[in-house]
């Protein structure tokens, strides 16, 4: 597969495109890019028998369809629409069924390890310190101030987000990684809240 070329027309569809407010303008383009390295990561990890062309170009596409309702079954078709004839059709496939499947977490335990990869992908990215820049976002686009994100992140919300995080990874590894990111997070935060509040 010519990545290189993929990548571009990723970037084409979904570099300028904002899904939904409380998201950066490009949002759908780099989260894509970096499942897709997550993924890849996990797959290397794991040493599983998955092409790893094909497990990136899942993860860079599969919120394409975000924005719209069933953006997994839109994401699914217009994947195959910009992906025919530049991978080959057994990949292109999975490519699709992984987009399909990505967001259906525990409805199936017979998903394909590429999908599996892909879906523990897509929720590590929200965690970490990518996080911290998702909760400045949101914040300013919702006029909170710190007092308000902070309650956020001490309060059942956060703990609920982070436990339905952990029950739907698929992978010892992916929960390993997950705990080492909300630490991170969550150092992060502590030391934001004393310089914040006591200038320290």
């Amino acid at each position: 597969m010519d990545i290189e070329r993929i990548e571009s027309v990723a970037e084409t569809e979904m570099a300028c495109r904002q899904d939904l407010r409380f998201r950066e303008p490009g949002w759908i383009f780099h989260h894509g890019r970096r499942t897709g390295k997550i993924a890849l990561h996990l797959l290397d990890t794991l040493d599983l028998g998955v092409d790893r062309d094909t497990v990136y170009v899942a993860g860079v596409f599969h919120d394409i369809g975000k924005g719209q309702d069933n953006h997994n079954e839109v994401g699914a078709e217009r994947s195959r629409e910009l992906l025919s004839g530049r991978v080959p059709a057994g990949a292109l496939d999975v490519i699709c069924d992984t987009v399909r499947s990505h967001n259906q977490r525990k409805k199936s335990d017979s998903f394909p390890d590429c999908t599996k990869l892909v879906q523990d992908a897509d929720l590590i990215d929200h965690v970490g310190l990518i996080d911290v820049w998702m909760a400045f976002y949101w914040s300013g686009s919702h006029g909170e101030s710190i007092h308000d994100h902070v309650a956020w992140f001490k309060g059942d919300d956060c703990k609920r987000f982070r436990e339905y995080m952990r029950t739907h990874l698929n992978f010892d590894v992916s929960r390993q990684i997950l705990e080492d990111r909300i630490k991170k997070s969550d150092q992060f935060f502590v030391e934001f809240q004393r310089a914040y509040f006591e200038g320290i």
